[in-house]
């Protein structure tokens, strides 16, 4: 199986700010977790809820991407939770492109200095791309995103 391909590039990175909600939940964006060093702090006595998503050009391009992912999450090495069919509907958004987010909440709330760590999995099953192009030098040219699994994990300490 080859590796998955330039999913820095195609994957929605989420900020990695904390979020706590009214409802008791704090949202973490694992991947943009991930790419921003695998750490964060989250209110201590929240619920986590691991956030991830997809973004392409088209409507079409994010549902080709939701017909061939598969993606779990596990939740400090217990057993995968599937994911796959949690995400929500592609919608469009300011930039002109499409996303589509799952959200999982994990069951965990974290004391003060208590850790947990996320690892989203994700599998695809064909080639597939973004489509986006930027003009600011960003990127130049539509990303590509292999077949093959790829994990991105987070570390969330309760503060």
């Amino acid at each position: 199986m080859r590796k998955l391909t330039t999913l820095a590039a195609v994957a929605v990175a989420l900020a990695a700010t904390a979020s706590a909600s009214a409802d008791g939940t704090s949202t973490i964006g694992v991947y943009g977790c991930f790419v921003n060093g695998g750490h964060v702090t989250r209110p201590a006595g929240t619920q986590l809820v691991a956030v991830t998503g997809w973004a392409a050009k088209t409507r079409g391009l994010v549902e080709d991407f939701l017909q061939a992912q598969t993606t779990t999450l596990v939740v400090n090495g217990a057993t995968p939770i599937d994911a796959s069919g949690m995400y929500d509907e592609a919608t469009t958004r300011d930039q002109g492109d499409w996303v589509s987010f799952v959200r999982v909440p994990t069951g965990v709330t974290l004391a003060p200095g208590e850790s947990a760590t996320l690892a989203f999995t994700l599998t695809v099953s064909h080639r597939l791309t973004d489509g986006e192009v930027f003009a600011n030098g960003e990127r130049g040219r539509p990303q590509f995103l292999g077949t093959g699994a790829i994990t991105y994990s987070c570390t969330v300490t309760g503060v």
